[in-house]
């Protein structure tokens, strides 16, 4: 019937955000596509920089803040010899320096010293937050404030080409890590000074770049195939954890904040996705010899 209210869309569509516009700029058009407010990016992209966007669509802004505990993976491109306020190519340039002569066993020497855990000093040009303003605020009314510095965990880092002053690597890291950050010290460490020209992000946990349409792709296809075509399930971003299918009285339970009997022999406190009726409900927790509410899609 022409009257009758479509469902609301939920899941997850990938966006390959390219150079130029801001993530926030992008929503405006996932909106304009699907039958619901409910829209989330997870994970913003600085302008200079492309790669994949996950959005949230529906009841599933509510898994944004288990995107953003995935380990990220980046392509990035270092140059050598002449730093920026900014720490990128669109900045201010601070300081130049000469740059060594550098060997492939040189970079990969330097590189292996970031690996693991260790303390970042964020960009001045950052959304961090110091003195109740972004950091970017202070840079840019003349009076830079340095961000707190926080721990970040380098899990992999690899030198992809070495050309000249300039070296592409790829990095897979922690949630907050500022590649940018990591592009000057990497430099400090050789011996000169930085900045990134190209930052491209390539996954997030199990989401891949390859599977990221462009907006202009996801017209195209949402018109050929309809948005739910393009749409990935809820759980595509909990397919790591156990799984539980849960009764239909199980689910009223939960629903109404109730612990039920359903002894998974798993620790207390171990996330677990459940299911009703073959339909994700959310994220429910190990308790005492049972299950308890956790993060119910609604």
């Amino acid at each position: 019937m022409s009257g009758e209210t479509k469902p609301e869309l939920s899941g997850f569509l990938l966006l390959y955000k390219q150079v130029g516009p801001g993530s926030q700029s992008l929503l405006r058009g996932v909106k304009r596509l699907v039958n619901t407010k409910r829209v989330g990016h997870a994970g913003t992209l600085d302008p200079f920089a492309s790669g994949l966007l996950p959005v949230a669509v529906g009841k599933a802004t509510r898994l944004v803040d288990t995107i953003h505990a995935f380990p990220k993976t980046y392509e990035a491109t270092l140059r050598l010899g002449i730093a920026t306020d900014t720490e990128d190519l669109e900045g201010r340039i601070t300081a130049t320096s000469a740059v060594p002569s550098l060997s492939t066993a040189d970079v990969e020497s330097a590189l292996a010293t970031f690996l693991g855990e260790q303390e970042q000093q964020p960009p001045r040009y950052s959304a961090v937050r110091t003195g109740g303003k972004r950091s970017y605020e202070h840079a840019r009314s003349g009076i830079p404030v340095d961000p707190p510095r926080r721990t970040v965990h380098i899990h992999a880092l690899r030198l992809l080409a070495l050309d000249g002053p300039c070296l592409r690597f790829e990095v897979r890291c922690s949630s907050g890590t500022y590649v940018r950050s990591l592009g000057r010290d990497i430099a400090n460490a050789l011996g000169t000074v930085g900045h990134l020209t190209t930052l491209v992000r390539t996954a997030i946990g199990p989401l891949r770049l390859e599977q990221a349409l462009t907006p202009e792709e996801l017209k195209s296809h949402a018109a050929t195939f309809g948005t739910e075509a393009l749409i990935l399930p809820p759980d595509v971003v909990l397919q790591d954890l156990h799984a539980v299918v849960l009764s239909a009285q199980e689910t009223a339970l939960l629903r109404n904040g109730v612990l039920i009997r359903r002894n998974l022999d798993l620790p207390n406190d171990t996330p677990v996705r459940g299911y009703d009726e073959g339909a994700i409900l959310g994220l429910v927790r190990c308790a005492e010899g049972g299950l308890a509410p956790h993060l119910l899609l609604k």
